[in-house]
């Protein structure tokens, strides 16, 4: 077509020429004088100069190529995530008008509706399409209603949609975890304070009793074992031989010594009276047959 022009004898003497006219200023347009000049010093340089010029411009290419397909990609997910959450929420909405749900008719989920979707069957196949296990949250219910009797749809769904098991865990999450063990732990400070103080206070009204009394009267608090009579839960055995040290507790009908113990017996108290050590709440006595 331009043979016998001033062009053809110019760009296309030869099949040589043509294809490096046509790769040269067809590809890479900004670079063919620069091309040209290096090919008139050295045709080698010139062809070590276009191979590199090729491998980098095949490698930008195809980088890009990668980009713009993970966007592609992420654009995707996120669009097919916000139809199908569209698409349970209006499922989800439905049913509660029409099967009688939504007992109150407010459009508000509570405990007791909560419980009344998860066992309908239709309700608990869309809540597995979404990725939301319907067994696991059951166990949830006490952790979605923890601070609300009544939760608003939207609300509802934004705590449901949390649940999903291909969710990835995030600093939200684990700030929330260790809020909510924290929680715990000053409930249990609180429960274990008020034990704490439940029991000093029963102390600190029934004192033990410190083995006064007079003309040999026994209070009703004091154990039977003041009175020179040992009690009638215990049973009539004598001490084991061998046994020279024990503890007694003045409060209770048992004496223990190094590795066992045993019922307070007569024998017990009696040796105690020998002792003249009968009112102390923890007595060291030897015993000995």
């Amino acid at each position: 077509m331009t043979y016998g022009t001033d062009l053809g004898n110019t760009y296309f003497k030869g099949v040589f020429d043509a294809m490096y006219t046509l790769l040269l200023r067809g590809t890479l347009p900004d670079l063919a004088e620069f091309m040209e000049e290096v090919g008139q010093e050295s045709v080698g340089l010139a062809i070590i100069l276009m191979l590199f010029i090729l491998l980098v411009s095949l490698t930008v290419m195809n980088m890009l190529i990668g980009v713009l397909v993970d966007v592609v990609g992420v654009v995707s997910k996120v669009e097919n995530y916000e139809l199908q959450v569209a698409f349970v929420k209006q499922k989800l909405l439905s049913m509660l008008e029409t099967s009688g749900l939504d007992e109150d008719g407010n459009h508000h989920i509570s405990r007791r509706e909560f419980g009344l979707i998860l066992v309908k069957p239709e309700a608990a196949k869309i809540l597995q399409d979404l990725g939301v296990d319907p067994v696991g949250l059951v166990d949830f219910t006490e952790f979605i209603f923890k601070d609300e009797e009544e939760l608003d749809f939207p609300r509802f769904m934004e705590v449901i949609l949390q649940l999903r098991g291909s969710n990835a865990a995030t600093v939200r999450d684990v700030v929330d975890m260790r809020k909510w063990v924290g929680e715990e732990f000053k409930h249990l400070e609180r429960s274990l304070g008020v034990q704490v103080r439940s029991r000093a206070s029963f102390h600190q009204k029934n004192p033990p009793s410190d083995g006064g009394g007079r003309g040999g009267a026994t209070s009703p608090s004091r154990p039977a074992w003041q009175a020179g009579q040992p009690s009638r839960k215990s049973p009539t055995l004598g001490l084991p031989s061998g046994r020279s040290c024990s503890v007694l507790t003045a409060n209770d009908n048992y004496w223990e010594d190094n590795d066992h113990v045993r019922p307070m017996t007569l024998q017990t108290l009696q040796a105690m009276d020998r002792s003249g050590s009968a009112t102390p709440k923890e007595h060291l006595v030897n015993l000995k047959r």
